[in-house]
């Protein structure tokens, strides 16, 4: 049977799509494997993924295929103020639609928008959908916001729509590398599985947990390491052992999933391991393919227990450990971005280092509070073991850092005042940092949200306040 055919309906095929999700970074396409109304029909599967990876897509900041920039993450917190997430930034995100929103015509609302072009971008976006938008009174002074805590932020990955969205992605990669197989009869039942809605209540009760099922397994321990940080594993092959073709999925060595494509007929043993570099900026460099003659993996849901995994904190580990490392690289790039400013200072000398220290503290804000929450929380700890020590204190510990949607900033006074304590302490050391000729990017990085900070704000703003309550 020729590969120039869809693998669904034997129709020609030529749709050119992408192997590896273009949503998701894929940068490579085949045109032979489905014709152009399957093709079409089984976007939806690709648009699961990239809806339910769209958080981990945007904290690494990948850039889908074919576009010119990452797609941040929107979100809302519990009292309904929209914020979108690229990399380790929460910026204020432009509201819903006025259709969204369920205003009336007439009716005034108070929305929240990050710059005045993002409204501009936003009110033409509304008079387009027919609606007239005038601003009432002026606009207020552009203010950061600033988290007092860490946001929560409510994900749900898998679901039947999402396992059957694995399988669309399995069969696909199947398809490129053992093309003649997947247009073999045996695998016509996991095809018609994806051709299920499982938003239909007849569809529903057609659902198999057997073909597509989460595997709790180590990814490292079940392909080996992969070359590529933060990168995807996809093994695909046909074992002669069980004669049947099957697939294993790992995003970003966190999110592990089995797949049984079925049972085929004189098989010839092979396994082909394919690592994928989401964050790649073209081809060659997005993937690294290993083919060997050996199915050496084992893929079974029974090595895998969902329940198991929920209870053992398993599956929350290893999405735990994940965003661990994106965070140390998040701060590896920070350093880097610091190098280039720290250097352009250097040779310009455009401000003196006293303002160009206070406008680095300024610009980070955001990781100063962090760190000034960091000391609060871990004293209150310690606090709390002591049974020495007044009940007052980490009662005192705890309020230093509260929120106040009635700010500007979105903190309260007695925080902003904390705050700034906080801020010039860092600054002075900053300065004298610059004037020394000897400071370093990771250094000026450790005081703006690291080690360092945490020393200089419990020494110099946290210790005096707390001898100052003892008096």
């Amino acid at each position: 049977m020729t590969a120039k055919t869809c693998i669904i309906c034997g129709g020609g095929a030529g749709s050119h799509e992408h192997v590896f999700p273009a949503a998701l970074g894929g940068r490579r396409t085949n045109k032979g494997i489905y014709c152009t109304p399957h093709n079409n029909g089984f976007g939806r599967h690709v648009a699961e993924l990239q809806k339910q990876l769209l958080m981990f897509n945007a904290i690494l900041k990948v850039r889908p295929d074919r576009h010119d920039a990452p797609r941040a993450f929107s979100f809302s917190d519990k009292n309904g103020d929209h914020f979108s997430m690229l990399g380790p930034s929460i910026e204020t995100a432009a509201p819903p639609s006025i259709n969204d929103l369920g205003l009336s015509s007439g009716e005034t609302a108070a929305l929240k928008f990050n710059s005045k072009e993002q409204f501009e971008g936003w009110k033409e976006t509304q008079r387009k959908n027919g609606w007239d938008v005038q601003v009432s009174g002026d606009f207020g002074e552009p203010q950061q916001r600033l988290f007092a805590a860490p946001v929560s932020v409510s994900l749900r990955f898998g679901g039947h729509a999402g396992l059957q969205a694995v399988g669309y992605l399995a069969l696909t990669f199947f398809a490129q590398y053992f093309p003649d197989v997947a247009r073999s009869a045996g695998l016509e039942p996991f095809k018609n599985f994806l051709a299920l809605d499982f938003s239909k209540e007849e569809d529903e009760a057609k659902w198999k947990s057997n073909l597509v099922w989460w595997d709790g397994r180590n990814a490292d321990d079940v392909v080996g390491k992969g070359p590529f940080r933060f990168g995807h594993t996809i093994v695909v092959g046909v074992s002669t052992t069980k004669k049947r073709a099957y697939a294993y999925i790992s995003f970003f060595s966190s999110l592990n999933f089995g797949v049984d494509l079925g049972p085929v007929d004189d098989p010839r043993e092979r396994m082909v391991r394919v690592f994928i570099d989401p964050r790649a900026e073209k081809a060659p460099d997005d993937l690294d393919a290993v083919d060997s003659d050996a199915f050496s993996i084992e893929v079974d849901p029974a090595a895998s227990d969902l329940l198991e995994m929920i209870q053992s904190g398993t599956a929350e580990l290893a999405v735990k450990k994940f965003l661990h490392e994106v965070g140390a690289w998040h701060f590896e790039s920070f350093v880097s971005e610091l190098d280039e400013e720290l250097q352009g200072w250097a040779k310009s000398h455009s401000t003196d280092s006293t303002q160009f220290a206070a406008t680095l503290v300024q610009k980070h804000r955001q990781r100063v509070l962090n760190v000034v929450s960091f000391v609060a929380s871990g004293l209150k700890v310690e606090f709390e073991k002591n049974g020495n020590i007044p009940t007052a204190l980490p009662e005192m510990m705890d309020k230093l850092i509260e929120a106040d949607d009635h700010q500007s900033n979105g903190l309260s006074q007695h925080t902003n005042a904390l705050l700034e304590l906080s801020r010039s302490a860092i600054t002075d050391v900053i300065k004298r940092e610059l004037d020394s000729k000897k400071c370093d990017a990771g250094k000026i990085a450790g005081l703006l949200g690291g080690t360092q900070g945490v020393t200089v704000i419990t020494q110099q703003v946290i210790q005096p306040l707390l001898l100052s309550s003892l008096k």
